[in-house]
């Protein structure tokens, strides 16, 4: 099956019923259908091969969907782009993929041209009625056929190029194929779910783990797809207004619902399932989630090198007390699509015990092969056919991972392993901690030795050795942080994942 596939079997399938909402714009599966191949032909039209990439510079909305199918069509390539990217930033995303088109919504116009100043063979297509370009969106499907354009794509041909978010490092340019992407849509499909009675909510950015969220499992199943730029009132909005009934997102967009002021004036009665990743799920979120959407909340674990395959944390196998209870550390186990180790040093499975860490690695069809125009990074992730994920975990006995910080970003203090994450949770259980930070800054004794940066709850107070003291309660006193600095906030990916890197590279300069 290629990404073209998954849409013909909705319009096939479900051909009258609404598929994409998007604004006031509402497309049954066969307009969608219709207007997918008629932009495919354009882009053939205006001479791009097979392989040539189309980049796009927009927020979420209905015509992004379209470019992700009508590329896939065409056998072309998609480079979804992180609108939030300075021009600089956004010329090395460029640079780097190549496009020989790029779509532009007009609030990027002056990003676009500061971005692309020396790029004069980009083809550059504008969206909305107020754009500077003299390519238009809808011309182009206006003029020309609705019918399949019919081009021989295979399950191995490139579809997409997801650049990473760089949380780690500089950004990669993660090779997704039709075969990754089916298999690893399907298999979320699955997991979580989804019929074609349901009412799928994609807020998540569309530059976001290879698309955004789930809109080709959701197209898969034949729901019905509700796209929005997050912003929180307005999800609350849309989830009424439209009865939405699925969705996925990350813990700080999972966060600002459930805590909105006026989220009790909303019926959100019928949303039936989430999922929710990024970063971990606290118990205190989890239970707050439980208060405004019932017991439909479940988390997961994924990469863009997986198209978000990675693990599934059920609802049903957890619990706030009891034995089940130490499951809420934990990320779940394998999806389907996926065989995952976690494995020493030396390439060898740890014991499950739940104490013994390693490295995750990963196996399946969801698998990237490699990164763009990267081969000794693709080399040095991917060997034996197995992904390094560069993640640090622990698996139980029931085969339940436990995820405990980056390879990268673990402190060795004095020639001692010392995991960020483990000390933010316990830092984080602290009753004036809103959030925090654990990372390494250099020391002339151990090295290396861990900073925190701590966010309080409005109107709560604390000092730097109530947390250090706090620390000393849960874990071994080498752990604990020896300097904690109060700041009004943290840099931070939207989906939750604390940017390390641009703090250590901010305090290792000190």
């Amino acid at each position: 099956m290629t990404v073209g596939d998954i849409l013909r079997k909705a319009a096939r399938e479900h051909p009258d019923k609404i598929g994409v909402i998007s604004g006031d714009r509402r497309f049954t599966w066969r307009e969608f259908d219709r207007r997918v191949n008629a932009l495919a032909n354009a882009f053939l039209g205006l001479g791009l091969e097979n392989g040539s990439r189309v980049a796009v510079l927009a927020a979420n909305c209905s015509e992004y969907l379209e470019t992700n199918y009508a590329v896939a069509k065409a056998g072309l390539v998609a480079v979804p782009t992180n609108v939030r990217l300075a021009p600089p930033e956004l010329r090395y995303t460029l640079s780097h993929a190549g496009p020989s088109a790029l779509v532009v919504h007009p609030d990027f116009v002056e990003t676009e041209k500061a971005a692309t100043v020396e790029m004069d063979n980009l083809i550059r297509i504008g969206l909305g009625s107020h754009h500077p370009y003299p390519l238009d969106y809808e011309t182009l499907i206006a003029g020309n056929s609705k019918e399949d354009p019919g081009v021989a794509v295979v399950e191995d041909d490139l579809w997409l190029i997801a650049y990473t978010s760089g949380t780690t490092g500089s950004a990669k340019g993660v090779m997704i194929s039709h075969r990754n992407a089916c298999a690893a849509e399907i298999s979320l499909a699955k997991t979580m779910g989804l019929e074609s009675g349901d009412v799928y909510l994609l807020s998540g950015p569309f530059y976001f783990n290879g698309g955004g969220g789930l809109r080709l499992a959701a197209t898969w199943a034949g729901a019905t797809i509700v796209i929005v730029a997050f912003d929180a009132e307005t999800v609350l909005q849309t989830i009424q207004k439209e009865k939405v009934t699925c969705f996925h997102g990350g813990t700080t967009p999972l966060g600002r619902l459930v805590n909105h002021p006026d989220v009790a004036k909303y019926d959100l009665s019928s949303i039936r399932k989430t999922m929710v990743t990024g970063s971990s799920l606290s118990p205190a979120l989890w239970q707050r989630a439980e208060s405004v959407f019932g017991q439909i909340v479940n988390a997961c674990y994924g990469l863009t090198e997986t198209i978000g395959n990675g693990t599934y944390l059920s609802r049903t196998d957890v619990a706030f007390e009891g034995k089940l209870s130490r499951r809420l550390a934990s990320s779940g186990k394998p999806m389907m699509s996926l065989e995952i180790k976690v494995v020493d040093d030396d390439g060898k499975e740890v014991p499950r015990d739940g104490k013994s860490t390693g490295e995750i690695i990963m196996k399946g069809e969801p698998v990237t092969s490699g990164y763009w125009r990267d081969a000794e990074r693709t080399a040095a992730t991917i060997r034996d056919g197995w992904l390094h994920t560069g993640d640090i975990a622990a698996i139980d006995e029931d085969g339940f991972l436990y995820l405990l910080d980056r390879k990268s970003e673990m402190i060795k203090s004095g020639g001692v392993q010392i995991f960020p994450a483990e000390v933010e949770s316990v830092i984080n259980r602290h009753p004036a901690v809103k959030m925090c930070a654990v990372f390494k800054v250099p020391d002339p004794e151990w090295g290396e030795t861990p900073k925190a940066l701590v966010v309080l709850k409005d109107g709560a107070a604390a000092s730097e050795e109530d947390i250090i003291e706090h620390c000393k309660k849960y874990i071994a006193s080498y752990k604990k942080p020896t300097s904690v600095e109060f700041v009004d906030s943290l840099p931070m990916t939207e989906w939750g994942k604390v940017l390390r890197k641009e703090l250590v590279a901010r305090y290792w300069k000190k």
